[in-house]
């Protein structure tokens, strides 16, 4: 039995326009237009963060009063101060043995403060941030 290989039917039709195919081509970017494009973001993105500075951190008028508790076993230090024209008060526990160690006196202490101060100035400063992206959206 023998096939008879069929021949594919082919239909012209002609139109009243001609037809182009336009060809664009994308090349990858090379390694020096991505440093160009970097350097460029990088200059952007400074620029904007030097728009946005905020020069108000003033600590001042530091006082403190330390005093033992009732139960005899620990001692309280109250830290008072101005933080940006704010009147802010700290309150510290210290226990005996911190009390008769002066470096771990004063490291507790210190990290105490660090840590109160540092949250005052992040809600201040957040604050003021979302202040100013506040006005510069409503313009």
């Amino acid at each position: 039995m023998f096939f008879k290989k069929k021949e594919p039917i082919i239909i012209t039709e002609h139109v009243p326009f001609e037809k182009s195919v336009t060809i664009h081509e994308h090349k990858a970017p090379t390694d020096e237009s991505i440093k160009l494009y970097e350097e460029l973001r990088e200059k952007a993105l400074r620029s904007c963060v030097n728009w946005g500075q905020i020069n108000n951190n003033l600590l001042e008028d530091v006082r403190y009063i330390s005093y033992e508790e009732t139960n005899g076993f620990s001692k309280r230090v109250k830290i008072v101060f101005k933080i940006n024209g704010r009147e802010e008060m700290m309150d510290v526990s210290l226990s005996t043995r911190e009390m008769n160690d002066p470096s771990a006196f004063g490291i507790r202490l210190y990290s105490e403060m660090i840590t109160y101060i540092t949250n005052l100035l992040l809600k201040g400063i957040g604050k003021e941030m979302i202040d100013d992206v506040r006005k510069t959206f409503t313009r």
